[in-house]
């Protein structure tokens, strides 16, 4: 199978596992010798959705998943995205996080060094992570301004009712030479398989 990115063969693959929290949370990540790497699907050995279910329903149950449950996990996921924003980064140190939560991944921007600010569209997250972590977080990242030297948005893109409208705000709020990452599900994985059109 082709890389989407370099279009080189991505077998061999590397594979990296994740460190969890629980023996039965596994994840599994081929890596192109590009670096892009891909979720695989036919190696997840645990029922994803009850963790997703989890998050949603409420923010004391988010806050179970996120410090308890996942803290292994979603630690060391998002320090690798911080590994791969440092190796384009242009030295600035305004940093946004779209899609906040409850200010976890922000949080570990924070301890990188980043001079941090977030965007969380649900009330009950944007009062939590004021209240654990104490930085200034907004509603609505349309109607935010920049300058931003580092743009982030983990699993939040395809919530937009508009994504290419929300890609067009990331771009003018950015600085110049700055970062926009920009990380999507898997559309062919297995949550997206129970999900269907929604």
């Amino acid at each position: 199978m082709a890389c989407m990115a370099s279009g080189r063969e991505t077998s061999p693959a590397r594979t990296w596992k994740v460190p969890s929290d629980t023996e039965s949370r596994e994840y599994f990540v081929d890596f192109c010798p590009c670096g892009l790497g891909s979720t695989r699907s036919d190696r997840i050995e645990y029922d994803a959705s009850r963790a997703n279910h989890a998050m949603y329903d409420n923010v004391e149950d988010r806050i179970v998943v996120y410090f308890h449950q996942m803290r292994g996990h979603l630690t060391a996921r998002f320090l690798d995205t911080l590994r791969i924003l440092r190796e384009f980064w242009n030295g600035g140190t305004r940093y946004l996080e779209v899609g906040s939560n409850i200010g976890f991944a922000t949080s570990i921007a924070r301890r990188g060094g980043f001079d941090v600010h977030a965007c969380e569209l649900n009330d009950s997250c944007r009062e939590a992570s004021r209240a654990i972590f104490g930085f200034p977080v907004d509603r609505d990242f349309l109607e935010m301004d920049g300058p931003c030297d580092v743009v982030v948005m983990c699993d939040v893109l395809e919530h937009f009712p508009n994504p290419p409208a929300a890609l067009e705000h990331a771009f003018r709020v950015l600085s110049p030479g700055g970062i926009l990452f920009v990380q999507l599900p898997n559309h062919e994985g297995v949550q997206a398989r129970k999900a269907g059109p929604h």
